[in-house]
């Protein structure tokens, strides 16, 4: 499992609880680190 997989299922268990809004916010945010990461 790579990186961005790990991060996507972190994120789903933190967010159960959350609001679908929190979640995209979340997820944006996820998303632009493992853009960061890859690019390096």
């Amino acid at each position: 499992m790579d990186k961005a997989q790990e991060l996507e299922l972190a994120v789903a268990e933190l967010n159960a609880e959350n609001t679908e809004a929190e979640n995209e916010i979340l997820l944006d945010v996820t998303c632009m680190v493992s853009n960061k990461e890859w690019q390096e």
